[in-house]
């Protein structure tokens, strides 16, 4: 509960940046055990996750900034899974920040006695220099990225982040609701989840939920197949959505059979929109709106609101 701790104890400061909801949000998101990851259990999936958990953790910081406050101490995992987030909103090019990486990294090793430590630092420092990025046959910048904040922390210095100052935060235009209402968004992909909500933090009057379906990744025998669908349909309803973003391929079940599985239980009352990155096809033809795209495509999201609030009316 570190995040949202945080942002109760300085609520008044952030508050007054207009994006307080946004700060909650992504709290929310960083704080949820489901999507942090213990170093010594770290597997393939890891880096993916950490990278989209670093993308709502520098929004959090440009918040922090914005608002005067101190920003949180950089997470272990964002280097420990080699990650040096090569792709950074703000950033003119991967060229440019490799420079302002470069420059940085010099910089705190003025004044500083030679050691172990610094010596790694300067021979990758010139493997950088030598073998440049982007380029045909490029080194693992990543990892060299990653050893090089692991190194500085080692030697008590901070790690590279990005000018928070200049971090790129907006509050997207939305249609607003009087009351609060609930999106839930249903995956088999922890990445995909971060990347659908991190658009949607800050929407007024919004609460975001998940729902990550672990999947089997193997063929049920349709009576097996229709247990679980009627499980996870009823899991699904208990969380009392007003919106489902919902995928489509998701291992041992795919989207549009939960739509039905969940409309038999509970008919008329839940939105669908689709939130695929392939073809929305066969969700359409359960009756979503249009195609979310983890948070490319704002139509069908804004046709929901708009269902919801004729119902309000009504």
């Amino acid at each position: 509960m570190f995040y949202k701790e945080m942002v109760e104890k300085h609520q008044k400061a952030i508050e007054a940046t207009g994006f307080l909801k946004m700060a909650q949000d992504l709290a929310g998101l960083l704080d949820s055990p489901e999507f942090n990851c213990e170093i010594e259990k770290m597997n393939f999936l890891t880096k993916d996750l950490a990278r989209s958990r670093e993308n709502i953790f520098d929004r959090f910081c440009a918040i922090c900034v914005k608002a005067g406050i101190k920003i949180p101490e950089y997470e272990p995992l964002f280097y420990m899974a080699f990650l040096d987030g090569i792709y950074r909103e703000g950033f003119e090019s991967e060229k440019s920040m490799e420079k302002k990486i470069l420059a940085y990294v010099e910089g705190q090793l003025t004044d500083k006695e030679s050691s172990v430590e610094t010596q790694k630092i300067k021979s990758l420092i010139e493997i950088l220099k030598i073998f440049p990025s982007p380029g045909y046959g490029r080194i693992d910048d990543e990892k060299i990225y990653a050893m090089l904040n692991f190194l500085l922390v080692q030697m008590g210095c901070e790690p590279f982040r990005p000018d928070y100052s200049q971090y790129p935060l907006r509050n997207i235009p939305v249609l607003e609701l009087e009351r609060e209402f609930k999106v839930l968004i249903v995956d088999d992909d922890k990445q995909d989840i971060l990347q659908t909500a991190r658009v949607l933090a800050g929407w007024p009057k919004m609460i975001i939920d998940f729902y990550f379906h672990k999947s089997e990744h193997q063929e049920l025998k349709s009576s097996e197949k229709a247990k679980k669908l009627s499980e996870v349909a009823h899991t699904i309803i208990m969380k009392s959505p007003d919106i489902i973003f919902m995928d489509q391929s998701m291992g041992d079940v795919e989207g549009d059979e939960l739509i039905r599985a969940i409309k038999v239980i509970q008919k008329g009352k839940i939105i669908f929109v689709a939130n695929t990155g392939g073809s929305d096809a066969k969700l359409q033809a359960e009756g979503t709106l249009e195609n979310f795209r983890k948070g490319n495509d704002f139509r069908g999201l804004n046709k929901a609101i708009e269902i919801i609030k004729s119902r309000m009316v009504h």
